[in-house]
């Protein structure tokens, strides 16, 4: 076939008419083409003629036929087959799983191969005439708090609390009642009340160093890494330990409590310290044990362009924010709190920077704690960031519950004033022995 070359107006050349005179798959034989379109005869319809308007279309499949109303709204679902029309008639037909009723709407038709459909439970099936089906797929609309859905079936959760027929997971606050929590050891049916004084409360305040040995009133930390860190003066007017990059702080097998499994956070966690980070051209951590790994679930912290990330994942989902309000070469308050009724917060200098309560999913498959808590590096212990560090305390609790009072007319709160502002007295700075057993710097609460 030669090509014809005479420029139209315009500069743009002339096709030869046998080039408009093609249409795809030649309309099947069951229409006729007409300036590279088809014109379908009666009965079929499609870009190519290739669908019966009698047959029922194909259904193949829906995009996330499982909707988590936990992780967001669920407006519609998409539905993936062949031989879908665009018809006034074309529509979307339910039988619902809770009674199996009916329920027919009008479908959106995006292509031949895509429609949306709105989101019920049930099974669904679509027509293009209204009245001949499609085979049906079954869709679920559900509430991960309440059950736990497959493709195939779902199963009532015996580990949440169900009050006034909406779902709470263990440790959830009442969202009318700050002083009332979900406990499931308690009741799985009514609020109990919420005993801030029995929350954990670990706060670590740097003594001195004996060898690779960081001593603190409570716990012994393991100095890892090369050369030898410091103890320079905090910023809460204790010791900070400076670390120049090359080191890093191990609390080892934490995974026992909260502070090194966050499947055992019920009630949230916040971890809160004083941080001076030095200047740095490429990622390093803040703190970790596992967050930031793929195949592990945990905290991470991490120093990045100038912006401070952190991160929360347990087995099923992931939190990430950031935040570009860094202090460099001074001391700043870090506090990140988490909760799976609150998502994630990070808090500079008292000020919330960044939050969110949305989450990605996780992929389903067997997720593990890492056996360690490293300070100033990944849970590989490297990417170790050059930094200051002082009053580092866990509280296994979200900020939320912190702030509550109690009977005392105080808060955990604070005792975290307290905790995290006591001066070291001189001769425990020079002459404190290792010791596990902690001292009472506040009033017990």
């Amino acid at each position: 076939m030669e090509w014809l070359t005479t420029a139209l107006e315009g500069g743009i050349p002339e096709l030869p008419e046998v080039i408009e005179a093609i249409c795809p798959a030649d309309c099947n034989k069951q229409g006729t083409c007409v300036n590279g379109s088809c014109v379908c005869a009666a009965g079929f319809d499609g870009e190519d003629c290739s669908v019966s308007v009698r047959a029922p279309p194909e259904v193949e499949g829906v995009v996330s036929a499982l909707c988590d109303l936990n992780q967001g709204p669920c407006p519609f679902f998409l539905v993936q087959g062949f031989g879908f029309l665009d018809y006034p008639s074309l529509t979307c037909h339910f039988t619902l799983a809770e009674n199996n009723s009916m329920v027919n709407t009008t479908a959106i038709f995006r292509s031949e191969e895509e429609v949306s459909c709105p989101a019920y439970r049930g099974s669904l099936a679509i027509s293009n005439d209204g009245v001949t089906l499609s085979l049906s797929v079954r869709v679920v609309v559900y509430d991960s708090l309440c059950e736990v859905c497959t493709d195939t079936a779902c199963t009532l959760r015996n580990d949440v609390c169900r009050i006034n027929n909406k779902c709470y997971a263990d440790g959830f606050i009442n969202p009318t009642n700050a002083n009332q929590i979900c406990d499931v050891t308690s009741s799985k049916t009514q609020w109990a009340t919420l005993n801030v004084q029995n929350i954990v409360v670990k706060n670590y305040l740097f003594i001195r160093i004996i060898g690779r040995i960081l001593v603190t009133r409570t716990y012994n930390i393991t100095i890892g890494g090369t050369g030898t860190p410091s103890l320079i003066p905090g910023f809460a007017g204790g010791n900070a330990i400076s670390l120049d990059g090359n080191q890093f702080l191990s609390y080892g097998d934490v995974t026992d409590s909260c502070f090194g499994d966050v499947e055992r956070c019920s009630k949230g966690v916040t971890i809160r310290f004083n941080l001076r980070l030095k200047k740095h051209s490429s990622k390093c951590y803040v703190f970790s044990n596992g967050g930031e790994e793929v195949s592990n679930y945990g905290y991470a912290m991490w120093f990045e362009n100038n912006k401070l990330y952190t991160r929360t994942s347990n087995k099923k989902a992931e939190w990430t924010i950031s935040t570009s309000s860094v202090k460099v070469e001074e001391f700043m308050q870090v506090e990140m709190s988490w909760s799976l009724q609150n998502g994630l917060q990070l808090s500079i200098d008292k000020n919330v920077k960044a939050s969110s309560k949305r989450s990605i999913s996780r992929p389903t498959s067997t997720y593990s704690a890492v056996k360690d808590f490293v300070i100033g590096g990944s849970s590989k212990r490297d990417k170790n960031c050059g930094m200051a560090i002082d009053s580092f305390t866990i509280v296994f609790a979200s900020s939320d519950i912190i702030n509550i009072e109690w009977e005392s007319n105080c808060t955990v709160e604070c005792l975290l004033v307290c905790l995290t502002t006591v001066k070291i007295p001189q001769d425990q700075r020079k002459e404190a022995p290792l010791s596990t057993q902690p001292s009472r710097f506040c009033p017990v609460r």
